[in-house]
């Protein structure tokens, strides 16, 4: 199968933020999960004055750890608003292009004006899909997903749904 369909600014931004909260959503609760339980152990520690030695460094470790989860929160929310900055300069360049994709029995292709990789199926993972959007999985290279969406591929998306489960494990998002 291939297609080539005019590069959509708004979809790839949509595209890149699903792919930025799949990437980083579980690691952000789980940040702000244990921020909540280290400063609810901080309200108690105040609640419950004592002045042995114990205390005072229980109080110091549960604070250092509170800042060092919101530091790490603030670092996350930084490379997102830097990461998105560079999808809308990359959409700019791309504007008025058309998007290949080709997904033949041995590989995956994509190719754009700037841009042109073949894989075959063997160094992809597996696919995880939301309702209207496809994300492949490279084996190695982690940073590399691949994102496919139904607003983009129209009514060929259960068509290309269909042919990836043939090829890949599948999970849901």
């Amino acid at each position: 199968m291939k297609f080539e369909i005019p590069f959509n600014a708004e979809n790839d931004y949509r595209e890149k933020l699903f792919l930025w909260k799949y990437t980083w959503l579980k690691k952000v609760r789980s940040g702000w999960f244990s921020m909540l339980l280290m400063t609810g152990l901080f309200l108690i520690l105040l609640i419950v004055p004592k002045n042995d030695f114990f205390y005072i460094v229980l109080m110091a470790i549960s604070l250092s750890v509170i800042m060092t989860y919101a530091n790490y929160l603030l670092t996350i929310e930084k490379h997102k608003r830097k990461y998105l900055a560079n999808v809308k300069k990359r959409s700019e360049t791309l504007i008025g292009t058309w998007l290949i994709y080709e997904l033949t029995e041995e590989y995956f292709m994509y190719a754009d004006d700037r841009l042109t990789y073949r894989i075959k199926w063997s160094e992809f993972e597996n696919i995880v899909s939301s309702s209207d959007i496809l994300l492949i999985k490279p084996r190695y290279q982690h940073a590399a997903n691949i994102i496919l969406s139904k607003q983009e591929f129209g009514e060929d998306y259960s068509k290309i749904t269909g042919f990836l489960k043939t090829r890949l494990a599948h999970e849901s998002f």
